[in-house]
């Protein structure tokens, strides 16, 4: 009887180091599947933060693109007036001494 006793008591104790080895791991497995879907998740929300990222660039290039036509267009009709004042700017030397000689104390020496 106390054999018998023993059996079933040793018994016992081996299914329940089984069942807590099985428990360990089904937690360890558990915990492997978080840390991968965590890791996934990281990997996903950079992936969408990159992308987020270039897709801001390429607005902001198509600004700059924008801006650099307009700045072309406003610069190029800034440039023909420009130009144009240009012919005036040569002989405006000459023009402006010609109105200094009508002054009264004026000395073509100097």
């Amino acid at each position: 009887m106390m054999n018998q006793a023993l059996d079933a008591s040793n018994k016992e104790a081996r299914m329940a180091q089984f069942r807590a080895e099985t428990d360990d791991k089904e937690i360890a497995r558990l915990r492997d599947e978080l840390e991968c879907s965590r890791r996934r998740e990281e990997e996903l929300t950079l992936g969408d933060i990159c992308r987020a990222f270039r897709r801001g660039k390429r607005e902001i290039a198509e600004v700059m693109k924008n801006r650099r036509a307009q700045f072309s267009c406003d610069f190029g009709e800034f440039k023909k007036s420009y130009q144009a004042l240009g012919d005036y700017r040569e002989c405006r030397g000459t023009v402006a001494g010609l109105y200094l000689t009508q002054a009264s104390n004026y000395s073509f020496a100097a």
